[in-house]
């Protein structure tokens, strides 16, 4: 029933709580096939905004390609949430990773002959937009297909952390390989990684499912799902505050080459740093969440983690000093987490079992706030300096945090 409170999970020793989900195999598969993807995502954010801002000196492109990069986040998220429960969702995410690969390897190709141009890296970023808005939803789906209700904050902890530990690896390794052999050694590396992460999804074996949507159109399922959604008192305030968080908070991200270069007067090794320390900060968040399971209620996290985040990017706005900033994006790195993980456990465990797709397409629906957060950042960046940019969306985000926070009842006591 929509607003209904969780049930209690059952009590869970402390010496297995923490990998409590790993017991799986088939879920210890799935870590390890999202923990390449993950890699490869992480390296291929800052090797393209580095390579759009050496071809074209200029901030606003850097920030025009990452919203071509994430910009099918909005049209493709319905879609695919109703395509996760009507299909085999294994089938999905390998003919998904089929097309991340060809499109990675026509990346490395242009790089590697010296021959690419601006106009093809806008025309393949799209593409590898539509690859990357499926593969979040299905891999959500996935994992609760998996593990079940009970587990899921765990699940999607564990999870977390290798996402984060792929944020600390994979800018770092990028930066070092644009340095030492160009932006053609990140793409190589980026196609073999994401062919590993298919070999691995491609042998493990998802549990038969218990219900599926019928045979209606596709856009009768859309709408039944967005009717969900949009009525839920728990699932539409935590999109609420996703939604905002991608239009005002994570846009910061796409300006890092703006201020390694220009204010920090760091390489792209230190580029890579800015990414990684939010990465330590959420891996250690996201280990402590895995060992707490669901003692705690996983509103409390969610809200009091945007915040963190939030007020952390106001505070990197105004400082000018890099090793200042890593400090502070470790401690956005550690809101992060909680903000991230029960962005999916909450819809999650909240929606019925025949409408968990189409919920995490709802969700990768506010995710793509994002895009539009991009072009805002780039067009504050451009007319006020980026610091200034940053500083001002990100107050207006903390204070919208708490304003949906606060008229949210059913929320806070979830």
């Amino acid at each position: 029933m929509a607003g209904a409170l969780p049930e209690r999970p059952l009590a869970v020793a402390p010496a297995y709580r923490w990998f409590d989900s790993l017991r799986d195999r088939n879920f210890r598969l799935l870590l390890g096939s999202n923990l390449l993807i993950y890699l490869s995502n992480m390296m291929e954010m800052v090797v393209l905004g580095w390579l759009i801002l050496d071809i074209t000196d200029s901030i606003w492109k850097v920030t025009v390609g990452a919203f071509l990069r994430f910009g099918p986040v909005l049209p493709m998220s319905l879609l695919v949430g109703t395509l996760a429960d009507r299909f085999d969702r294994r089938k999905l995410l390998l003919f998904n990773l089929a097309g991340d690969m060809a499109t990675v390897g026509a990346m490395a190709i242009l790089v590697s002959l010296g021959s690419i141009e601006l106009w093809q890296i806008y025309a393949i970023a799209p593409l590898r937009g539509v690859f990357n808005a499926v593969e979040q939803p299905l891999r959500r789906t996935v994992a609760m297909d998996m593990v079940g209700q009970q587990r899921i904050t765990n699940a999607l902890s564990l999870d977390a952390s290798l996402m984060m530990a792929a944020s600390i690896v994979g800018p770092f390794v990028s930066g070092r390989l644009i340095d030492t052999l160009g932006s053609k050694g990140s793409y190589i590396t980026i196609f073999v990684l994401y062919g590993l992460g298919m070999i691995l999804l491609s042998i493990l074996r998802t549990p038969r499912r218990t219900s599926r949507l019928s045979s209606d159109s596709i856009i009768k399922n859309i709408v039944e799902g967005l009717r969900y959604t949009l009525t839920h008192p728990v699932i539409l305030p935590t999109l609420a505050i996703t939604f905002i968080m991608n239009l005002l908070g994570f846009p910061f991200r796409q300006v890092f080459p703006v201020f390694a270069r220009d204010i920090y007067g760091v390489s792209a090794t230190g580029l890579g740093l800015l990414s990684s320390l939010i990465g330590i900060g959420a891996f250690l968040g996201s280990m402590v969440l895995a060992s707490l399971g669901s003692r705690f209620m996983k509103s409390r996290i969610y809200i009091w983690g945007s915040v963190l985040m939030a007020g952390a990017i106001i505070f990197f706005s105004l400082s000018g000093h890099y090793y200042l900033s890593l400090l502070i994006l470790f401690f956005h790195g550690f809101g992060f987490a909680g903000f991230h993980i029960m962005q999916g456990a909450i819809p999650l465990s909240a929606a019925a079992e025949d409408k968990r797709g189409r919920v995490m397409g709802a969700t990768q629906l506010a995710i793509g706030g994002g895009p539009i957060g991009t072009l805002l950042v780039g067009g504050l960046a451009s007319a006020l300096g980026p610091q200034m940019a940053v500083g001002i969306m990100a107050s207006v985000l903390t204070l919208s945090i708490l304003a949906i926070a606060l008229s949210a009842s059913t929320l806070r006591k979830y």
